[in-house]
């Protein structure tokens, strides 16, 4: 499953990059077009569950 492909394929999203090792994806969007929860869903629908990082 491609995190990074579908986050970078959805509007707003300027990058993305997981490290599937530590579980961790960092992403770069832009506010205006994209709110955190349409990341959340992205990331959702390639069967991962994720969460926010402090």
């Amino acid at each position: 499953m491609m995190i990074d492909g579908d986050l970078e394929d959805t509007k707003g999203v300027v990058s993305s990059s997981t490290n599937y090792a530590t579980g961790e994806t960092e992403v770069e969007f832009n506010e205006g077009e994209i709110a955190v929860e349409g990341i959340i869903k992205t990331i959702k629908n390639t069967g991962y569950e994720p969460s926010l990082a402090n």
